[in-house]
């Protein structure tokens, strides 16, 4: 059973994803992502800022909510992925932005 965190696999997907709407609402409206710190082994730093970034430049996204756990895909159901994968809060969302300058994006992270 897949769900919508194996899309992390693909930003530029994403990306395309998100233009898209963008482009079919009015302007007044933006397009945020939600996202987890990383899926099955897919979860370094580097993996989460290179999602953002090809997700912020191509999808031209500036607000990101990162859900504090990384997604498991097999074994895990959606509800038991919302509680077994151990929370890590590493990532400081103002340092990150300030490390990651080639884009501009504001970040929740809960």
């Amino acid at each position: 059973c897949a769900f919508g965190a194996a899309l992390m696999l693909q930003p530029d997907l994403v990306a395309n994803i998100c233009l898209a709407m963008k482009d079919s609402v009015d302007s007044c409206y933006s397009v945020s992502v939600k996202c987890r710190i990383g899926v099955d082994d897919c979860d370094s730093y580097q993996s989460l800022a290179n999602f953002v970034r090809i997700v912020s430049e191509k999808g031209e996204v500036q607000n990101f909510i990162i859900h504090a756990r990384k997604a498991i895909l097999k074994g895990l159901s959606p509800d038991q992925n919302r509680k077994i994968p151990p929370l890590k809060v590493y990532i400081n969302a103002e340092k990150f932005c300030e490390q990651n300058d080639s884009f501009s994006t504001s970040m929740f992270i809960n």
